[in-house]
């Protein structure tokens, strides 16, 4: 499976470059460059606010932080869509958050949490990727990346503008989320992996051969029936011939007399 999906990527990157390097199709790529410049981010953010430097780290953060919003609605807008261009974006937020939360976490070590638990978001993804399943991003993921990127501005600076309640409060809510996403993410990765292997399961059906077994089976059956059990067998047959050329409203039943012979008594 995972060299089906790297041969995958490889084709599709393959393509992408060849987009770029086709003038009338490079306009197809923009989506896909945004989102790779989110891969950049780390190099801007990090230096500038280890030297302290709280408006460079809020203004990178946030133009950052778009391309995360302008990459998505541009390609829905012109149908730009493709699958590359939906695992690229999924890669480079995490490249992005994660970077960003362990550089902030040696001024704030709290931070560890945040990362923590996206690291365990991004491990059910990566199984789900592995499994041939399609780990498509649920709403509760959107609303807490929506509450992740400031947190990761205000990490940077908190220290700088003093502003902890703020920040904690923001840190609460996000690590929040972040759990209610790692929990709906795991269930809807068990549910399609069970719904998966119910498909894959197959269908048991007896075989040719098998059949005439079982109909040799059934002959054989019959033969070993007792004489009176063989009579009542015969008895039902005729009982049942009976009723459908007379017409008989109520079925007729046989008695055996005392001679032990039989005899056809119908019904009262």
């Amino acid at each position: 499976m995972i060299k089906e999906q790297l041969l995958r990527y490889q084709e599709e990157f393959k393509e992408a470059l060849q987009d770029l390097k086709t003038k009338g199709k490079r306009k197809r790529q923009i989506p896909n460059i945004l989102t790779s410049l989110r891969l950049l981010a780390p190099f801007f953010i990090l230096p500038s606010a280890f030297v302290g430097n709280v408006p460079l780290v809020l203004t990178f953060v946030g133009v950052f932080s778009i391309t995360d919003f302008l990459d998505g609605a541009i390609a829905r807008t012109f149908h730009l869509t493709s699958n590359l261009g939906r695992d690229l974006d999924a890669f480079c937020d995490k490249i992005f958050a994660g970077t960003l939360l362990l550089g902030a976490s040696f001024m704030n070590p709290i931070l560890l949490i945040n990362l923590g638990l996206e690291l365990a978001i991004t491990s059910i993804n990566v199984r789900a990727k592995l499994k041939g399943l399609d780990p498509k991003s649920l709403y509760i993921g959107k609303i807490k990346t929506f509450f992740l990127f400031p947190l990761l501005g205000l990490s940077l600076v908190s220290n700088a503008l003093a502003i902890e309640p703020i920040f904690y409060t923001l840190l609460g809510i996000t690590a929040s989320l972040q759990g209610i996403t790692a929990y709906s993410y795991q269930g809807k990765y068990q549910k399609d992996l069970a719904a998966k292997r119910r498909e894959a399961m197959p269908v048991l059906t007896p075989s040719p051969k098998r059949e005439e077994q079982d109909r040799e089976e059934e002959k054989e059956m019959i033969h070993i029936l007792s004489p009176r059990e063989q009579k009542m067998e015969t008895l039902k047959e005729m009982r049942s011939i009976l009723t459908e050329e007379i017409g008989l409203e109520k079925p007729i039943e046989p008695t055996f007399s005392k001679e032990k012979q039989y005899h056809i008594e119908k019904k009262d």
